[in-house]
């Protein structure tokens, strides 16, 4: 609390064991499970990641538990992180996932189980203390058909959030027609959408075919993608769609979007109905 204002951390992640995908994954599929080398099928998930920056992360992740003085990343050490950060509230992202689910040449079936698993250990997580720890469900952008189902799902555990890249996936943008019972969904459900990029996966992504190092890949994927992400919607006429709904487009997306699209969304306000928009 700040002067009685709850404190929210709306873009906050969580870690997930290694173990999540044999313990949740459904059994015609548990013998394709990531490895601790996040390979799926002999395949590695993310795209250029340098031994250096494998390195860095791992100096960065003992940080933050010497920082914390926390044990591990199971929920109560995430409660406890988030006290120390002065947080009442927190609203959790995928990590790993943020990869696993945004390789483009995965097979629809496989994606999806991979999402319904993370959601149900998402859950059972959560449930340590659902006051403090708020899902943000993921969502099956490879199989349009089954965005609907996962969504409802999603709904019947009380969140009011899911998360999608906002790169294309399988050749389709996020305005494609494919999308829009999913979209007509969340209206009906009121649930908030959220647009969160992440450098190095296997999905189509600005800058990745002409930089190698983090800082210029992250540069580009945080800022552009979240900016054509952001003008695929308005061209599609997706806020039309969803005219309750809420939308988040986290990860320093706030710079690009509004210098690069403020002209669109006060063009466009007309379109927005009731819908909100956060920007970080």
């Amino acid at each position: 609390m700040l002067k009685g204002y709850q404190i929210i951390d709306a873009d906050c992640h969580v870690l997930e064991p290694i173990d999540l995908w044999e313990k949740y994954l459904e059994p015609a599929f548990k013998n394709r499970a990531p490895s601790p080398e996040m390979k799926v099928d002999g395949q590695i998930i993310y795209h250029k990641v340098s031994r250096e920056l494998q390195e860095e992360g791992l100096k960065v992740m003992l940080r933050d538990i010497k920082s914390y003085g926390i044990s591990s990343y199971d929920p109560e050490s995430q409660v406890k992180a988030i006290a120390k950060m002065g947080a009442d509230v927190s609203f959790l992202y995928p990590t790993m996932g943020l990869w696993l689910f945004a390789v483009d040449t995965m097979e629809p079936q496989l994606a999806g189980a991979f999402v319904r698993a993370y959601n149900n250990w998402l859950r059972d997580f959560c449930s340590y203390n659902p006051q403090i720890l708020r899902g943000v469900g993921a969502i099956n952008p490879h199989s349009p058909e089954e965005m609907v189902p996962e969504l409802q799902r999603i709904a019947e555990f009380g969140w009011k959030a899911v998360v999608l890249r906002p790169n294309p996936v399988r050749g389709r943008l996020l305005s494609d027609p494919a999308y829009e019972p999913f979209w007509g969904e969340c209206s009906r459900l009121g649930i908030a959408v959220s647009i969160h990029e992440g450098t190095h996966s296997q999905l189509p992504t600005t800058g990745s075919d002409r930089f190698s190092t983090r800082f210029a890949q992250h540069a580009c994927s945080h800022t552009m993608e979240q900016m054509m992400a952001l003008l695929a919607l308005i061209e599609g006429g997706c806020w039309s769609a969803t005219p309750t709904c809420g939308w988040a487009f986290w990860s320093q997306a706030a710079a690009g979007c509004l210098t690069g699209c403020g002209g669109w969304i006060r063009s466009t306000a007309s379109c927005l109905g009731k819908s909100k928009i956060v920007l970080k």
